[in-house]
């Protein structure tokens, strides 16, 4: 019944509900029906449930869907590929790959994380193919910087902590604070940064700047930077009231 919905239904809405509770059904009995749908609606968001639902592909019939979704023209579903497939069979890398090259610089993003989790014996070939890509608010940029940085902080962490810096917009400089906190590094530049962020009147900037320094503020090194330059800062009353309601 869920499968005649799914193929027959006159709305979309009532198509994709039906595909949805088919998430519940054993992939077996569903495979060779999602894998025939796949073809018969062109509409994005179907597609991308039906890789979701055989994320985890066996079959031949299978890794053939997977390879046409790389191909595809829709950049959502390309995307979909990469974003939900569980693990890749070496013999598949290279169809992956090309995704490094998607024109969609967040399918990129997508692409790097994914290979360099499931195949991180071949990180630098992943890396190399994608180091001269700034993407869009720099999001390849400070995915491969992350990377890069669990290895070397040193050098690739210090990277990430310029682009905290208000010499970049907003959506940089958070990405780019997000990253330094996963990778659990912090130094006096970043506290700098960090503060300047904080008391930006932007607040999809400034608010995530604090949730920021409230994570490293657990860090008794860092707490001590932070109290030592609003002590020294000279800011005006509202700036130093916002940093030390920073908890």
């Amino acid at each position: 019944q869920l499968q005649t919905q799914a193929l027959q239904a006159k709305h979309f809405i009532d198509r994709y509900d039906a595909l949805v509770a088919l998430r519940k059904t054993a992939p077996e009995l569903k495979s060779d029906f999602l894998i025939a749908l796949f073809d018969k609606n062109n509409y994005y968001p179907i597609q991308q449930e039906i890789i979701y639902q055989l994320r985890k592909p066996k079959t031949d019939a299978e890794l053939a869907l997977f390879q046409k979704a790389i191909n595809h023209h829709n950049l959502y579903v390309r995307r979909a590929a990469i974003e939900y497939i569980d693990s890749i069979p070496e013999a598949q890398l290279n169809h992956y790959e090309q995704l490094l090259r998607d024109s969609s610089y967040i399918t990129i993003e997508t692409t790097l994380q994914k290979l360099c989790k499931l195949f991180p014996n071949q990180k630098a070939k992943f890396l190399d193919a994608t180091k001269n890509i700034d993407g869009i608010n720099r999001n390849v940029e400070i995915t491969w910087l992350s990377i890069k940085a669990a290895d070397e902080p040193e050098t690739y962490a210090r990277k990430l902590v310029t682009l905290t810096s208000n010499s970049y917009e907003f959506r940089t400089r958070t990405k780019a604070m997000n990253a330094l906190e996963n990778l659990n590094y912090f130094n006096d530049e970043l506290v700098a940064n960090l503060i300047d962020a904080a008391t930006n009147p932007n607040s999809r900037l400034a608010n995530p700047a604090a949730n920021t320094i409230r994570y490293f503020l657990k860090r008794d090194k860092f707490k001590e930077l932070y109290n030592a330059k609003i002590a020294v800062g000279n800011y005006p009353a509202w700036a130093t009231q916002i940093l030390n309601n920073i908890k």
